[in-house]
This record gives C-alpha cells, sequence and structure tokens, in this order.
C-alpha cells in the first residue's frame, strides 16, 4: 500500500505511468487512495486534475509536497 505516487521528470513526452498509477488505485476499490505529486513537466499534468503538481527542480516544493500527501486524508487523495 502508497501513500503517495512521485514522478519527478525533467523532461518528458506523455508519461502514462501516473495516468496507469490511477487507474489501479480505482479498480482496487478496497485499498487506501493515494495522492499523486507529478513534474509540471511531465506530459499528462494538464489531463490529470487533483494532483500535486511541483517544479523538479525546487527541492523544498518537492519536500512539502510529500508532507502534505503522507498528511492527507483518505477523502483528500481521493
Amino acid at each position: 500500500m502508497t501513500n503517495f505516487l512521485l514522478v519527478t521528470n525533467l523532461r518528458d513526452g506523455q508519461s502514462i505511468v501516473p495516468i496507469e498509477f490511477i487507474v489501479v488505485k480505482e479498480a482496487e476499490k478496497k485499498l487506501q487512495k493515494s495522492a499523486v505529486i507529478l513534474s509540471e513537466f511531465c506530459g499528462c499534468n494538464r489531463a490529470l486534475g487533483g494532483i500535486l503538481r511541483v517544479n523538479p527542480f525546487n527541492v523544498e516544493e518537492i519536500a512539502k509536497a510529500i508532507d502534505l500527501a503522507i498528511q492527507m486524508t483518505p477523502e483528500e487523495r481521493e
């Protein structure tokens, strides 16, 4: 069981890893929901709503997003 997915690409075409992660999590309805932290440079970031977007060059921003993802309630993660 995971609390969050972290993808911090510096350059990307159309990564489908975050989309696959969300689809699998939705298929496993009994498991805990997980947050998604995604690089603003990831190709699919505009297609996904409700994710935490970060600049992969900003380590402090990533750390804050990880802390937020860990502290989120299941309702907030969904």
